[in-house]
């Protein structure tokens, strides 16, 4: 294992969600392990996909269904993901 990876009870506990929550989103495509080891099956994480993860909790904080969550970040445009958010934010402000 590189330094620089961490296991998926890490990756859970450093970002406050669950080891479940992090098997679901690899399940969905939304955030796939950096790599998987062959002989044992653990996932591991890199510090990088923390930022990832965290665009993925605000966006749920939103209101923003996973699938509405694994579309956008399909989209790789930086400019229409502010779009979106700033979008998302007024609507929830006139709610």
């Amino acid at each position: 294992m590189k330094s620089e990876q961490l296991t998926i009870g890490k990756m859970a506990g450093l970002n406050h969600i669950s080891e479940q929550t992090l098997r679901l989103y690899d399940k969905m495509g939304l955030l796939p392990p950096d790599g998987i080891n062959s002989e044992n099956g653990y996932r591991y994480y890199t510090i990088g996909q923390s930022a990832e993860l965290d665009l993925i909790q605000y966006y749920q904080h939103l209101g923003f269904s996973l699938k509405e969550i694994h579309s956008r970040l399909l989209s790789s445009d930086a400019g229409q993901i502010n779009y979106q958010l700033l979008q998302r934010a007024e609507e929830l402000t006139q709610e």
